[in-house]
């Protein structure tokens, strides 16, 4: 009888049961060896390119050091440069303020051809018979007119300082006037054509006037304006309006004022008011400024209108800063290409400091007020030529943003 093989898990005959061990296909001894080689060459590639990632990384720290070392040398030139022009401009303003005074004073004080007992007289110096010069006399110096005050007007008003302490400057035909006019004087004749201007100041400083000053301004010259409130309704703003402009009543009836009212408590009046439903809603803003936009440039004679942002800190405030740059780019894309002239109002504060860099880096100009003591001041930023960048004390009311003397700061 042939025996029968035996397979894994049948029983032998000697009882119990056998497992016949079947060797895996593919394995052999030299396989952990194989994997610990492989292993060990992905550690070696893995550390090499660390090593140079940080090689790279190390080169682009001292790149960037070389770079910061550099603008700090080059801003300690620019500084060492502007001192140096403005100690040589020092004599020639000092020069100029004295002949101004002088001009001014010999107008007050020239003594009139009756009163002059002299007059028709022939001076010695200039007759034929005179020859000796050692017995000429000493021309009589020229009298200087005195000291003009610089006492305090009524009210605590710096700016009713003498206009002739000013120093002569040019100004720029083609500006814009900001409806301040001492503003006007600080800025050499206002703001540049198209230009977006940022007054960044914290409450309550004349940031709202100096806006409502520049509105009421364009709509003096005929010129549709622009105004998007994002902080106080439509109304409250009419009224505040309405104090430094008193006939705004009659250019909003003409159509010359457009409203995007993004509050959340306005209300729709087509064809000039638009109301988002509220200041998140930048979708929809930005809609309603390109709508205002068209309408404006329509209906202006020379194309040029003008816009005023206020609580743009609302706006901003509840979105992220990718956003905010999103929708900063959109209002420029839609005002820059058009004859707009535009002010945006910000509460200090209200935004990082990144985000205010940020956000300054796409503005033509800044007017800056900060508080001291007790005093308000102001200081611009960009716009060109200026008469000073010094900071300049002021004060607002409700109607008016009062600055007050600036034009000493230039000679000392």
């Amino acid at each position: 009888m042939r025996p029968r093989p035996l397979t894994a898990g049948a029983p032998a005959r000697g009882g119990g049961r056998t497992s016949a061990v079947v060797p895996s296909p593919g394995r052999s001894s030299a396989d952990p060896e194989r994997r610990y080689r492989q292993l060990l060459v992905e550690v070696v590639r893995e550390r090499t390119t660390l090593a140079e990632s940080r090689a790279a990384l190390e080169l682009a720290r001292h790149s960037l050091l070389e770079r910061e070392t550099a603008l700090r040398e080059r801003e300690q030139k620019v500084r060492v440069a502007e001192e140096e022009l403005e100690r040589q401009d020092r004599p020639a303003a000092h020069h100029e303020r004295e002949i101004h005074v002088r001009e001014a004073g010999v107008d007050r004080q020239a003594p009139s051809a009756a009163s002059d007992p002299h007059h028709g007289a022939t001076p010695l110096a200039t007759r034929e018979d005179w020859r000796d010069p050692s017995l000429a006399p000493a021309p009589a110096p020229s009298p200087l007119p005195p000291a003009p005050s610089l006492a305090v007007g009524p009210g605590g008003d710096v700016g009713n300082a003498p206009r002739f302490l000013e120093p002569r400057t040019h100004r720029y035909v083609d500006r814009l006037p900001t409806g301040t006019s001492r503003l006007d004087d600080l800025l050499l004749g206002g703001l540049p054509p198209r230009s977006h201007v940022v007054l960044l100041g914290d409450a309550f400083v004349g940031k709202e006037v100096a806006l409502y000053a520049f509105i009421a301004e364009g709509l003096r010259r005929l010129e549709p304006v622009i105004l998007v409130t994002a902080n106080r309704t439509s109304h409250e703003v009419a009224r505040r309006l309405g104090l430094v402009l008193p006939g705004f009543e009659s250019h909003e009836k003409k159509g010359l004022v457009m409203w995007i009212d993004a509050s959340g408590a306005g209300t729709s009046e087509p064809p000039n008011r638009f109301a988002p439903k509220d200041s998140d809603d930048t979708a929809a803003l930005l809609g309603a400024l390109v709508q205002a936009a068209q309408a404006s440039a329509a209906v202006s004679v020379t194309g040029r209108f003008r816009v005023g942002f206020l609580g743009l800190a609302a706006v901003l405030a509840h979105n992220t800063e990718r956003e905010n740059f999103q929708f900063l780019q959109n209002v420029l894309g839609v005002l820059k290409p058009r004859e707009a002239v535009a002010m945006y109002a910000l509460e200090a504060g209200a935004l990082t400091e990144p985000q205010v860099e940020s956000f300054l880096g796409r503005m033509d100009g800044a007017i800056f007020f900060r508080q001291d003591r007790g005093r308000t001041l102001l200081s611009v930023k960009g716009f060109g030529e200026v008469a000073t960048r010094d900071w300049i004390e002021c004060r607002a009311t409700d109607r008016a943003l009062i600055l007050g003397s600036f034009a000493l700061e230039r000679i000392r």
